[in-house]
């Protein structure tokens, strides 16, 4: 059996043309199963273009409510909150330190309502969100 010697990155040779050629890629599940996979290269900026980005929003609220402007289309999975006992977005309550599925379309005003849980007069919320890219 012919044995398989690696060749360091650094002396891979540089594609000139990237049509044919391919990307791989692992991951691990939560039970720990490694999944492979790979794609054209040439498709790759399709692939992207389908990832979720990570977006995190702070707030301080000296008033109960507040409006937001959101430029992007995104879902708000989790809201915390400091000196806040509730929140909702858009009218809707969500639990503060809980997950939730909120999505917000691309270019709206989105409301944030807080009710304060002390005698501070301002609330604080950050808020966990995944946008798509366009």
């Amino acid at each position: 059996m012919a044995s398989i010697v690696p060749v360091p990155l650094s002396q891979l040779d540089e594609i000139k043309d990237p049509d044919s050629f391919f990307v791989f890629a692992s991951k691990t599940d939560p039970n720990g199963m490694v999944e492979s996979g790979k794609v054209l290269f040439s498709e790759l900026g399709e692939v992207v273009k389908k990832l979720q980005l990570e977006r995190r929003i702070s707030l301080t609220m000296e008033a109960t409510e507040t409006d937001m402007f959101i430029g992007e289309e995104m879902t708000i999975y989790r809201v915390e909150g400091y000196n806040v006992s509730e929140c909702s977005i858009n009218g809707n309550p969500v639990p503060v330190g809980s997950d939730i599925n909120i999505p917000i379309p691309k270019s709206t005003l989105t409301t944030f309502s807080i009710v304060r849980s002390g005698t501070d007069p301002k609330g604080y919320l950050f808020i966990y969100a995944k946008a798509t890219v366009i």
